[in-house]
C-alpha cells in the first residue's frame, strides 16, 4: 500500500503547488472518509477541471509525471508503477459535469470540497455522496465493499 500512497501524496502536492481545482475520488476518497486505509490500490482517482488541463499537464511532465495518454474525458499518467487517473470536469455555478457528458450533471453541493487526512495526507474529496454515487455505476468487487463501508460511514442510498 506504500507506494501508491506515496504517489498520492505526490499528486496531491503537485496540484497544490499548481493552485489547481482538485478532489481525490475512488478508492482513495473512501478510505479518507473512512479515516484508514481500508484495502491496497493500484491507481488513484481524481477530478480536475478543464481550465486547469493544460497547466496539470505541464506540472506533471516537467515533476516526474511518468508516462502519459490524454483522452477526451481524462489523462492518464503512470508514476512509479501507479496509475494515476485525472478526469476532466466542467462547471458553470450551479453543476459539474464530465467534459464528455454534459447531458448528466451534479450539483456543485456534491463537489463541495471536505479535506481529509489518510497517513498523514491532506487531500481534498468531494461529497460521500458523490462518492457514492460513482461507485453504484461500478460492479467490480472492490466498489461493491466501497459502496457497503460508504453507505455505513452515512452516505445516502
Amino acid at each position: 500500500m506504500g507506494k501508491s500512497l506515496n504517489v498520492l501524496g505526490a499528486v496531491v502536492s503537485l496540484l497544490e503547488k499548481g493552485n489547481c481545482w482538485y478532489r481525490v475520488a475512488g478508492g482513495f476518497a473512501v478510505d479518507g472518509y473512512a479515516g484508514c486505509l481500508t484495502r491496497s490500490h493500484d491507481e488513484i482517482d481524481a477530478l480536475i477541471l478543464e481550465e486547469d488541463f493544460e497547466k496539470i499537464v505541464e506540472i506533471f511532465k516537467k515533476n516526474g509525471g511518468g508516462s502519459f495518454s490524454i483522452y477526451p474525458f481524462k489523462v492518464e499518467f503512470n508514476i512509479e508503477g501507479v496509475h494515476v487517473d485525472l478526469a476532466r470536469f466542467q462547471r458553470d455555478g450551479e453543476n459539474y459535469w464530465l467534459v464528455t457528458t454534459p447531458e448528466h450533471k451534479w450539483p456543485a453541493n456534491l463537489l463541495e470540497r471536505k479535506e481529509v487526512v489518510l497517513e498523514r495526507i491532506n487531500f481534498w474529496v468531494p461529497s460521500i455522496d458523490f462518492v457514492l454515487s460513482t461507485r453504484l455505476l461500478d460492479r467490480r468487487a472492490k466498489s461493491r465493499r466501497d459502496k457497503s463501508l460508504l453507505l455505513q460511514l452515512g452516505a445516502d442510498a
